[in-house]
C-alpha cells in the first residue's frame, strides 16, 4: 500500500527477489492489474516457481528459478525483496546497487532473531533504512514498522 502511494505509474517492471510461492506478486498484479505492469517474480527455490504457476497461472506473471543478482535488474523500474532477513548484507548491496539509477526499492526486514535462517535482521527500522541508504542513488521516501506481537517487521523503500 505505501509503495503504491509513492509509484504513480500504469506500467513498469516490478522485479520480486526471494517471492517464494508468488503471493506478493500477485497482490502486485491486483493493484496494478494493467498488462503494461510486467511483474517478475524469482526465487532461488525450485519449487516457488513450480507453486506460483499452479497458484497464479491466471495472474500475467512471471515466475522464475534464479538468484537474484544473477538477473539483469537494470530493466525493472521497482527491484523488491520482503524476506531481506534471509539475505546476506553482501547479497543485499549487489541486489540494490544493480538496479537502474531511477528504479525504486521496496524492502522488508525483521527483529526475529530466532529462526537460524534469519541472518540479517535488524534491532529496528531505523537501523535498517541507515543498512540500506549507502547503496541507494537517492534517498529513502517511507520507512515503517508493523508490530507483530512477538516481533517487528519494518519497510524501507527508496531509490
Amino acid at each position: 500500500d505505501e509503495f503504491y502511494k509513492l509509484y504513480n505509474h500504469d506500467n513498469g517492471s516490478f522485479y520480486i527477489g526471494g517471492g517464494w510461492y508468488g503471493l506478493l506478486s500477485h497482490l502486485i498484479r491486483d493493484a496494478w492489474p494493467n498488462a503494461s505492469m510486467n511483474i517478475t517474480s524469482g526465487d532461488i527455490d525450485s519449487r516457488c516457481e513450480e507453486f506460483g504457476w499452479k497458484l497464479f497461472h491466471n495472474s500475467d506473471i512471471n515466475f522464475v528459478t534464479e538468484d537474484m543478482v544473477g538477473r539483469d535488474l537494470t530493466k525493472y523500474s521497482a527491484i523488491i525483496s520482503t524476506s531481506c532477513e534471509h539475505i546476506e548484507p553482501e547479497i543485499l548491496e549487489k541486489f540494490i546497487k544493480s538496479k537502474r539509477k531511477d528504479a525504486w526499492v521496496v524492502l522488508q526486514s525483521n527483529n526475529f532473531y530466532e529462526l537460524d535462517s534469519h541472518i540479517n535482521c535488524q534491532d529496528n527500522v531505523i537501523q535498517f533504512a541507515k543498512l540500506v541508504e549507502p547503496y541507494l542513488r537517492e534517498r529513502v521516501y517511507f520507512a515503517g514498522t508493523l508490530r507483530l506481537g512477538d516481533f517487528d517487521r519494518y519497510m524501507v523503500i527508496g531509490k
